[in-house]
């Protein structure tokens, strides 16, 4: 998954296209995993997958980068806006209760990005940045004073 992401990362940017990366973290996963199990977890982890090739069927790359963090790259060439809508309704539907064992269980998703070219043309670069943002969102997310990142700056 990570060889395969990296790789059409590296090809986009090789051929100059701009590409939105970003890189997510599910909120609440390891209470789920812990609570009900690994099956529970990797059950949460397949529909997660399946909710965001549903919800970004225009991605280059959808992958699971390892744990609970998942990572897209999607064309950004003069969509921007579509692209960054896609990702907000990529975590409306990734935060849709999941069932297990008759319990509905909530996870959310923390997101961060980075765009090509703007944050840099290195696959590493990009990511590093979207990370950087992921965990300002994250911090976001559970009511610190760090800001939203689903804006560029």
């Amino acid at each position: 998954n990570r060889l395969a992401f990296d790789a059409a990362l590296r090809k986009e940017l090789d051929r100059g296209a701009e590409v939105l990366v970003a890189v997510s973290d599910l909120d609440g996963f390891k209470a789920a995993n812990d609570d009900y199990g690994h099956h529970a977890g990797d059950a949460i982890l397949a529909e997660v997958a399946r909710r965001l090739r549903a919800q970004a069927p225009g991605a280059l790359s959808i992958a699971r980068l390892g744990g609970d963090e998942f990572a897209l790259v999607l064309p950004a060439g003069g969509n921007l806006p579509r692209a960054e809508e896609q990702l907000a309704q990529a975590r409306a539907v990734v935060a849709r209760p999941y069932q297990c064992e008759g319990h509905a269980l909530q996870i959310g998703m923390s997101l961060g990005l980075a765009l090509s070219v703007a944050d840099g043309t290195d696959p590493q670069q990009l990511l590093r940045r979207a990370d950087e943002r992921l965990y300002a969102d994250k911090a976001a997310r559970k009511g610190t004073a760090a800001p939203r990142t689903m804006q560029f700056g």
